[in-house]
């Protein structure tokens, strides 16, 4: 399997996956630790993607290398599953990087990129997009004190 995935996924991240794709426009998921929520989010992010190639993705973690990982992980599943090839981003054009990519069909190329990663305290004033992925952005260290809770709190009131 690509990314080494299961052949099938489990009852609990199926109902991940269909909330993601009903549920309402702003969605909270809550599991137990190893279910696969950020997996399923990047999966999500993919089949959006997929959809609509002019589709803007920000993904925010609270570290700018978690969500980093995410942004890889996609691309990864790009290369690696066949019938998802024709999204892999073109890596001699310029807009590809760990942090930026466009999908390889993106159709405009436009001043925000197709994905976008970014952790919760990075620079994301102007940035454009049509989902938001914000994995694990609440961590002992990112709302500790008071301050820091107000900050993070502004940093989703921008999201809005």
């Amino acid at each position: 399997m690509a990314q080494g995935l299961a052949e099938h996924p489990t009852p609990t991240q199926l109902q991940i996956l269909s909330y993601l794709e009903k549920g309402p426009k702003r969605r909270v998921l809550a599991a137990f630790r190893g279910v696969g929520k950020s997996t399923m989010c990047a999966i999500y992010v993919a089949w959006r993607l997929c959809r609509n190639f002019d589709e803007k993705v920000l993904i925010l973690s609270a570290s700018s290398s978690r969500a980093e990982a995410m942004s890889v992980w996609i691309c990864n599943l790009f290369q690696s599953t066949p019938w998802l090839n024709h999204l892999s981003p073109d890596t001699l054009s310029g807009r590809y990087s760990r942090i930026a990519f466009d999908i390889g069909c993106c159709k405009y190329i436009e001043q925000s990129h197709s994905v976008r990663a970014s952790g919760v305290t990075g620079q994301i004033t102007g940035s454009r997009a049509s989902i938001v992925v914000a994995d694990d952005i609440e961590t002992p260290q990112s709302s500790l004190t008071q301050t820091q809770r107000e900050k993070l709190r502004n940093v989703m009131a921008e999201l809005q």
